[in-house]
This record gives C-alpha cells, structure tokens and sequence, in this order.
C-alpha cells in the first residue's frame, strides 16, 4: 500500500517523540508560539531537521520546513505581552 502523505503529530519540544517523528520527515510543519522559549525550541527543531533527519544522513535535499505561527493576539502584541510575527521571524 502506498500513501501519498502521512501526518504525524509529535509531542510539544525537544524530546525523544518528536525526534523519532521528524526523522522520516520529507516536509515538516513546526508549530510556535508567539514567545522567545517556543520560538527557540522550533528553531531547534528545524537545525536537527537539518542535522539529524534521515534525508541528512542519506545527504538528500534538506527537508523542507515551514513555521506555523500559533495563539497569535495582535491586540497582545500591541501590549508588549507577545511577541509580533516580526519579533518571531527575527529568533
């Protein structure tokens, strides 16, 4: 049987789950907060990508990452009490 995409949900950070999920990974979607701990975590997550996935290691394309931006508040934002898309794009 052949599938044309699979979704794999891992578990929120840097721990064994979510390692064992990205590293078949071909695409890969990394969700993030507005806030500087989440922020940091997902670029990390998109360095082992890089670093640490099967397509790495098989020295394949890099797997092709994108940042989904989550419980974003603009009204927040303007309080100074989240970080902005700019402040997360800039981590």
């Amino acid at each position: 049987m052949n599938f044309e995409y699979v979704v794999c949900d891992s578990p929120a950070g840097i721990e064994t789950g979510a390692l064992m999920s990205l590293y078949f990974a071909d695409e890969a979607i990394v969700t993030t907060n507005p806030e500087v701990s989440s922020v940091r975590d997902s670029d990390r997550i998109i360095g082992i990508l890089n670093a640490k996935s099967r397509r790495s290691e098989l020295e394949l394309e890099p797997v092709a990452a994108k940042l989904l931006l989550t419980r974003y508040v603009p009204s927040r934002v303007k309080k100074a009490e989240m970080l902005s898309v700019e402040d997360v794009q800039e981590l």
